[in-house]
């Protein structure tokens, strides 16, 4: 029996590399002082590599805290037994406050009357909330806002350094923190960053100058960690770099170093042999140029296999290319595989990883579909089953799981 369809696995499939975050981790520990903190984000269920998993190899490998977006993907990892400082970027709620005192996370806090409840909250509880003071330097979502106006001006308006000072001295709050995030610092022309981080040095400074020493101090994701080390300070927040994927728009993975950490394959679920103007999909919009193989694969939107893909996308088969024919469907997408020798029910096809020596990144398809390549992972939905492997090169499985939030 050919060797390729041997395996039990499921007919659609992704199968990550905690070995490759690891790897991943250690060059973002390598890459800053030895006692800069390693922050891993693992929101998104680890930008859809698994959040559990992911946050296990970033800890065994240099990390030394975590990140997530909402309280309940903090809630699924102390679930898991991971007890490493958990901080929460998203807004939170008072009535939320129980739950984070319980299970000893940390809150990022971002204006004065969201901090002032949950400081009444905590006090009302007999705790006190580890938080972390966020300022918006230029991203324009959360923050305490340091500039009103002006793309150059550096200095904090007095509201802000007023604020700040406030929420530091609330009673029910324990401010271990204060970072900011950038909003360009993947862009080859890094004024911008620059000019953030003055922005945020500027707020510290003026704190400092009122009495409030912060501990950690904290700015750099994946991009300002690989190319702006001016931005390492107390703690780095590496993301996207965990899993592989270039933070950074003019350097590939493989230029920074990186290990991609995650494949989606698929099985074949029926062969077909067809003629010439042999219609395919939704519109008919394709139609085959002569005798071709065709194979129907069981994936497509719904899985978050895009349905801008197509036209363009190609697949692996066989260690070579092969284009999707027609539109992806919901759950169907169809491959011409042209001449291939008797292709068979069964075999497995690379939708996004490498097939010898060739490979499709993340950073294609999100090229195809005009997007970045966050989007082409964290798309990947829970009717796809992870399987954990040592290896992308026929490493053995090391755990295997239906749901997404599964430790």
């Amino acid at each position: 029996m050919n060797s390729r369809i041997q395996n039990t696995s499921p007919f659609l499939w992704a199968e990550v590399y905690p070995e490759a975050i690891a790897d991943n981790c250690r060059l973002a520990r390598r890459t800053v002082p030895e006692n800069t903190r390693v922050m891993a984000v693992v929101k998104a269920d680890g930008y859809g590599h698994g959040a559990v998993q992911t946050a296990r190899a970033a800890l065994k490998s240099g990390a030394d805290c975590l990140a997530v977006a909402r309280l309940e993907e903090a809630v699924t990892l102390r679930r898991a037994g991971i007890r490493a400082d958990i901080l929460i970027f998203g807004a939170p709620a008072p009535e939320q406050v129980d739950q984070l005192l319980e299970q000893d996370l940390i809150q990022t806090v971002f204006d004065l009357e969201t901090s002032t409840a949950l400081s009444r909250r905590a006090r009302s509880l007999g705790g006190r909330l580890r938080a972390h003071l966020k300022v918006d330097t230029g991203m324009g979502r959360l923050g305490v806002v340091t500039v009103r106006e002006g793309v150059t001006e550096t200095e904090p308006h007095g509201e802000a350094l007023d604020q700040a000072e406030a929420i530091a001295c609330l009673p029910g709050l324990g401010l271990e923190g204060i970072y900011t995030h950038f909003a360009r610092a993947d862009e080859p022309d890094r004024d911008f960053t620059r000019l953030q981080l003055a922005r945020f040095h500027s707020v510290v400074d003026g704190l400092r100058e009122r009495g409030i020493e912060i501990p950690l101090r904290h700015a750099a994701n994946s991009a300002a960690l690989l190319a702006m080390p001016e931005t390492h300070l107390d703690l780095v927040r590496p993301g996207l770099m965990l899993y592989g994927l270039t933070p950074l728009v003019d350097k590939s993975p493989a230029e920074l170093g990186l290990s991609p950490a995650l494949s989606l394959k698929a099985r074949i679920a029926q062969v077909k042999r067809v003629g010439p103007d042999f219609p395919v999909s939704y519109g008919s919009k394709y139609a085959t140029d002569g005798e071709t193989w065709m194979g129907t694969l069981p994936v497509g939107y719904a899985d978050g296999y895009r349905r801008c893909l197509s036209p363009g996308v190609e697949v692996l088969f066989r260690g070579r290319r092969a284009r999707v024919a027609g539109q992806v469907c919901m759950d169907q997408t169809v491959v011409d595989l042209g001449e291939a020798e008797a292709p068979q029910t069964g075999e497995e096809v690379v939708l996004l990883g490498e097939d010898g020596n060739d490979r499709v990144s993340a950073e294609e398809l999100a090229w195809i579909c005009r997007t970045i390549s966050y989007e082409i992972v964290t798309a990947l939905t829970s009717r796809v089953p992870r399987v954990y492997r040592a290896t992308s090169r026929g490493g053995g499985a090391l755990s295997f799981t239906r749901s997404r939030s599964q430790p």
